[in-house]
């Protein structure tokens, strides 16, 4: 590997012939000491023995193009034009940003717009290569990974004797190459290559019993049968002399050989697989063959080549050469089943028969012939992944079913088409409904399903809700989880830890980095919008295909696990047996998530509690009102005693003594008394049958006494025996002038508190007396 600053690739018409050539260049700004080099070319053989192309360029990168053709054109144009950005309609020059779109790259050269009947010149093949190293067989084992999960769906949902464990014969190109796929990410690694090595290096054997009869001359082989043999009826020589005490022996004695053969059941039902699967290459190739010579079929028929090639190589062995063909299927054959090596065969096989019967459209985005977009493949794997993972914690079987369409076909993941599994489980007695969905829209709604701004669509979200429906147990949870392959590390989202920068979303034409791939902080601004855009969100993180790292920081908002966000390392790996790397954080991640949602006392349950109250009850327009400096909550959370006086001498004593006298036996004994009175802050006082209002503030702590002490006082108001006394200090506020009056605040009462008797004091809140009072004209 040779890394470049520029490269030119010959452009060949149908027939072979030098058309032109297109030059790159990297930009004069193009970063050196990025650890994977942006522009490379690969020797002869390293490009034959990985079946690439010699010239690769890097994802989500950016490079100046020219076409120099051989004859002259008047305008240029490419059939990727999402790739290829002229400087100027028509110009051989621009920009070129292949995306996040991974594998072989092909590309149409037509004068004129292609779409628009122009003619081809000719075409140029190049080769792009993820920023992961190892992003070849990240795509093999994401492949197999969402395979497994979906046939596992489906050998649930029918019974296994109504399979046909045969592959279909549908000579749909998509169809074909989609199988063929699917085989491919099964058997074409280094796991199932092991596996069938294990069978050839140590195969199963067989001792088995040959008979035949020998003359008695050529000897006898002692054993518990020979004595029957020599004495028993059969046709007899006479010896010269006697033997043992014989004189005569059998002409012809049975002999029993024991030999050991690898022709069994196990091994011929290995030898089966491989020529199934050959079969299948074999159809593939004609399909394939069957198609105009496009640039995908090209490199769909060097696939299924090296495929149908390394079979070969496999039914090449000895072993199987003497192995004869297998007459019915050893659904019971323990070694099959236990034995090491045979056991992956069998269950690639079984994978693979039903995952044959199965038709996934979205494969038609992401893996083309050659062309792979790993990105996208890793929002499925992480959504595969995420569901086997939730499914731990639920009491029975998570609901996979949701990954079916309706005819129990067809894989239900698509990018923009919503999917959902559900399940439930249990924390602290409490049932909890958890429901996973891919791509889920959250539409621009002012309520509980919605987003409030612009509408949203995370990967994947989890809904954590109550099982006994409804929200009367808690308000529901929202948790969103985005995939981003091209991620390598945390800090790529969060930044170091004392990093002093500032966030900041590029919304320029120049710094579209999402679509180009290379976006990594605004991520971080992507999962703010989600958390506090979408009603009830409380966490949003990132999962990344990256290495663990032991210091990941923990992004609450407050004390408690949630509200916050995050990221998680989490790559598929070579072993389907295997957990994903990344698997066991997340893991206990959501299990503490649970945990939190489950428990009643955490400060969030109460927050949305209250939050979904408060806003329930709003009074929708709110109007400008003065400030009050003397509150120390909110207006709706700050209590007022309403006190009637009989006149205005009794307000008068109130304000010289700065007491509120309550009757304890009317407290006590009237059921239409407020409690809420013996808790207010504040005390409006009202002449009920004149004008005179008073607003106080409750100070001190309250008294009891008796009416001996209060009448000794002068106050001869109220019969009674025993005081509940608030003691109390004046508060000035303009508010009482400009709208509290003794008609308005008696109105109000009417209204609020009917049942109440005229001279009993109530409580109302300050929002009450602000918003909700009328201004009764004198």
């Amino acid at each position: 590997m040779v890394a470049r600053e520029s490269v030119s690739l010959p452009i060949l018409d149908q027939f072979g012939a030098l058309r032109g050539d297109l030059k790159i260049a990297l930009l004069p700004s193009a970063p050196t000491q990025d650890h994977v080099p942006p522009l490379i070319e690969l020797p002869i053989n390293e490009s034959r023995e990985t079946n690439t192309e010699p010239i690769q360029l890097l994802e989500g990168h950016e490079y100046r193009y020219a076409f120099e053709l051989t004859s002259n054109t008047s305008s240029l144009y490419t059939d990727k034009p999402e790739a290829f950005q002229p400087d100027s309609k028509g110009s051989p020059r621009g920009r070129l940003r292949p995306g996040l779109s991974t594998g072989w790259f092909s590309v149409g050269v037509f004068e004129g717009p292609p779409f628009e009947g122009g003619r081809e010149i000719g075409r140029v093949a190049l080769e792009v290569r993820s920023r992961k190293l190892g992003y070849r067989k990240h795509y093999q084992w994401m492949l197999r990974d969402i395979a497994s999960a979906c046939t596992d769906v489906l050998m649930q949902s029918f019974a296994a004797s109504a399979q046909r464990f045969a592959p279909t014969s549908a000579r749909d190109p998509q169809a074909t190459y989609q199988r063929f796929a699917f085989l491919n990410s099964l058997i074409g690694g280094e796991e199932f290559n092991a596996a069938l090595q294990q069978v050839i290096a140590r195969p199963h054997v067989r001792w088995e019993e040959e008979s035949e009869l020998r003359p008695a001359a050529m000897g006898l082989k002692p054993g518990s049968q020979l004595t029957g043999m020599l004495t028993g009826p059969s046709p007899k020589v006479q010896l010269r002399s006697p033997i043992a005490g014989l004189s005569h022996l059998p002409e012809r004695i049975t002999s029993i050989r024991t030999e050991v053969t690898v022709d069994n059941p196990a091994n011929r039902f290995v030898k089966f697989a491989l020529q199934d699967w050959r079969a299948l290459v074999d159809n593939t190739l004609d399909v394939l063959r069957s198609e105009p010579a496009t640039a995908p079929v090209r490199r769909g028929l060097l696939e299924a080549t090296a495929l149908r090639d390394k079979l070969d190589s496999m039914l090449g062995e000895e072993l199987f050469r003497e192995v004869a063909g297998l007459t019915q299927f050893p659904a019971n054959d323990q070694v099959l089943q236990k034995r090491e090596g045979y056991r992956d065969v069998l269950r690639a096989y079984l994978q693979f028969q039903a995952a044959a019967n199965l038709s996934w459209e979205a494969i038609q985005d992401s893996y083309m012939a050659g062309q792979r977009n790993v990105a996208s493949l890793y929002e499925y794997w992480v959504f595969i992944q995420l569901a086997k993972l939730v499914s731990k914690f639920c009491n029975k079987s998570f609901d996979f079913t949701g990954l079916l369409q309706k005819d129990g076909l067809n894989i239900a993941l698509r990018q923009g088409s919503q999917t959902v599994v559900s399940g439930t489980a249990e924390r602290f007695g409490r049932r909890l409904r958890l429901e996973l969905t891919y791509n889920k829209t959250f539409k621009r709604r002012l309520d509980s399903e919605g987003s409030w701004t612009l509408p949203m669509r995370p990967d994947c979200s989890l809904a954590i809700s109550s099982d006994a429906g409804g929200e009367g147990d808690f308000v529901p949870v929202w948790l969103h989880f985005d995939a981003k392959y091209r991620i390598d590390s945390y800090q790529e989202v969060f930044g170091p830890d004392k990093s002093e920068d500032v966030a900041e979303l590029s919304l320029d034409q120049e710094s579209l980095d999402e679509r180009i791939g290379t976006a990594k902080r605004d991520d971080l601004l992507k999962m703010h919008s989600y958390r506090d855009a979408i009603q009830r969100s409380a966490g949003a993180y990132v999962l990344y295909p990256g290495p663990l790292e032991r210091d990941r920081p923990d992004w609450r908002e407050y004390h408690e696990l949630l509200p916050g966000l995050g990221a998680f390392a989490f790559r598929p790996c070579a072993s389907e047996s295997d957990q994903p790397d990344g698997v066991v954080p997340l893991t206990n991640f959501i299990e503490a998530v649970l945990d939190h949602v489950a428990t009643q006392t955490t400060q969030h349950e109460r927050t949305r509690y209250w939050l979904k109250k408060i806003n329930a009850r709003s009074s929708g327009h709110v109007e400008n009102v003065l400030w009050a400096p003397f509150l120390s909550q909110p207006p709706a959370d700050t209590w007022v005693c309403l006190a009637p006086v009989k006149d205005f001498n009794e307000l008068s004593w109130l304000e010289t003594n700065r007491l509120v006298p309550i009757q304890v036996e009317r407290a006590t004994q009237d059921p239409q008394f407020d409690p809420q009175v013996l808790t207010s802050k504040l005390i409006l006082v009202y002449e009920a049958s004149g004008t005179s209002v008073a607003l106080y503030r409750v100070v001190g702590e309250p008294q009891i006494l008796f009416r001996k002490i209060l009448v000794d006082r002068g106050y001869v108001w109220n019969e009674g025996t025993v005081f509940y006394c608030l003691s109390i200090e004046p508060i000035v506020h303009d508010t009482l002038s400009n709208r509290l009056t003794s008609a308005s605040i008696l109105e109000l009462r009417n209204r609020l508190r009917p049942a109440a008797r005229a001279d009993l004091p109530v409580a109302v809140t300050w929002f009450d007396l602000l918003v909700r009072a009328r201004t009764v004209p004198e």
